[in-house]
């Protein structure tokens, strides 16, 4: 299943002034793929610096608006992320 199989991962952008985290899908194979563009927190990126798998992300819950604006996020993509990485 793709949940255990792929990690997302958090990278520094900093265009005019404003820093942005970019998540990447990390598949299986090492290779990374661009997901989006979200506003930067410190503590998703502490999480999602060195990759974390998409079904530990789903499964956090805290008190951190932060955390959980991105776990429902992801949530909501998890259609596409199924049939976009199901088969791989």
């Amino acid at each position: 299943m793709f949940r255990e199989n792929i990690k997302i991962m958090a990278t520094v952008n900093e265009k005019k002034g404003k820093k942005q985290l970019n998540y990447y899908v990390v598949k299986p194979d090492g290779s990374k793929e661009y997901l989006m563009t979200r506003p930067y927190i410190r503590k998703c990126y502490d999480m999602c610096k060195s990759g974390i798998r998409y079904n530990d992300l789903t499964k956090i819950r805290s008190r951190n608006k932060g955390e959980m604006l991105l776990v429902a996020c992801m949530k909501r993509m998890d259609d596409y992320l199924r049939d976009e990485y199901d088969a791989a």
